[in-house]
């Protein structure tokens, strides 16, 4: 089971896959008392060359 099934069954929750520029028409109808945001790439992805984001190795894109 991921978090995030765990997370939809909690009614504490509200899960968006919006653009973060559309966080104020949000807002403005909603109280919210935490935000948890995915801002882009992390670390692990850029050391992978795997996932072809690795920009100081030469790597064959898949």
């Amino acid at each position: 089971m991921s978090a995030s099934s765990d997370l939809k069954r909690d009614k504490r929750f509200e899960l968006l896959n919006e653009s973060f520029s559309n966080i104020r028409n949000f807002v403005k109808d909603n109280t919210i008392n935490g935000v948890l945001l995915d801002l882009g790439i992390s670390s692990t992805q850029l050391d992978d060359p795997k996932r072809g984001l690795v920009f100081n190795q030469m790597v064959h894109l898949i």
